[in-house]
This record gives C-alpha cells, structure tokens and sequence, in this order.
C-alpha cells in the first residue's frame, strides 16, 4: 500500500511539471470604433475588437494593451475593460478603450481629411493568458476618406 502511494505521489509530481501546451496565437480579426469623444486636452475612443482563437481549448484573456495609430500619429493607448474567454475554435468581441492626446491625435485625422485620402489605422500590442503566456499582436487598416467635389 505504502509503495503504491509513494508512486501516485511521484507521478503527480512529474506531471505537474509537464509544459504548458503549445498554443496558437489568438488574432484580432476585426476592430470597430464605436464613439470619440474629444475633451480638450484628450480623447477617448472606444472600440470592439473581434478576436478569434484557433485553439482546440478555451483560452482566458487577462489583459490586453495596444497602441492605436491613427494617420500616422499615436492616438491612444487601448486597454480591455475586463477580463475575457474566448472559446475554442470561435471568436469573441471584446469592449477596449484608448486614451490619448487629442491634438496629437487629431494631427493625423486633420491631414487624411484634408488631403481627401483614406485615414491609415494601426493597433499593436499585447494580449496576455491569465496563465500569463502573453502573445504580440498586429492589426491594420484603412478608412476611406471624405469623397472631393
């Protein structure tokens, strides 16, 4: 009997220091912008993110922070409003909000509208696991700018 525990108490151990599975990166596979709001010296954007896991087990999303470029000129800082899961093979849209200086901000946004050409985006950061295991990500893209008469 005391042999057989001393080997469940040694194979718990081994598997407790068994690796983490080796994950897939979750993707931010959509962002949309949900309201500005512009109070002089800041702006606050608020936005939904979609992001998308390909894993086969669900994965628990403790933080997630970016930078959001709008024009070329870093307009805020994005962070998640509150912890997230995302199931496994699915995706989830996620409440994030940037804060930053609005006249930097609206540098880029002024020179996009005035030119008439589409407004470039970029959002680079960091999505971390509540288990810790943090994943860089990169999203980027364009909106049309303003039709000229």
């Amino acid at each position: 009997m005391r042999r057989a525990v001393v080997t469940l108490i040694l194979a718990a151990g081994v598997a407790a220091c068994a690796p983490l599975p080796r994950l897939a990166a979750p993707e931010v596979v959509a962002l949309a912008v949900t309201n500005i709001e512009i109070r002089l010296p800041s702006i606050r954007v608020d936005t939904v993110l979609t992001l998308r896991n390909p894993n086969r087990i669900d994965l628990s999303v403790a933080s997630l922070d970016a930078d959001l470029t709008i024009g070329g000129e870093k307009s805020g800082t994005l962070t998640l409003l509150a912890p997230v899961t995302l199931p496994a093979g699915g995706s989830a849209a996620v409440e994030v909000s940037a804060v930053g200086d609005a006249a930097i901000a609206l540098t880029g946004v002024g020179r996009a509208l005035g030119s008439g050409r589409p407004l470039d985006y970029a959002l680079r950061g960091t999505l971390v696991l509540s288990d810790g295991r943090s994943f860089p990500f990169a999203r980027s893209g364009r909106v049309a700018g303003p039709g000229r008469s």
